[in-house]
């Protein structure tokens, strides 16, 4: 089954989006660095992951939702658990 979304962010260009596979959430990357977590379940925003420096590239979530992995322009991949906290 395909699902579309629409959303709007007056504050930032989106870059690039990835899904969650089980649970309903998508994380969005941003120009500059921004990333942010969304449930789109609920239509609320869950986090903001500060950790990338350049324009986002890519998102990658695991097949089990537990690892989220961040590309950005400076050549820097960041490393999150599910639910947004930083892995150092």
């Amino acid at each position: 089954m395909t699902q579309n979304y629409e959303f709007q962010c007056l504050d930032a260009q989106p870059t690039v989006i990835a899904t969650y596979q089980l649970n309903p959430y998508i994380v969005v990357g941003f120009k500059g660095g921004l990333v942010r977590l969304f449930d789109i379940q609920n239509f609320v925003f869950v986090k903001e992951l500060t950790e990338p420096q350049g324009d986002v590239l890519r998102i990658a979530v695991s097949h089990d939702d537990q690892t989220i992995a961040i590309a950005d322009s400076t050549g820097t991949l960041n490393i999150y658990d599910g639910q947004g906290e930083y892995r150092k």
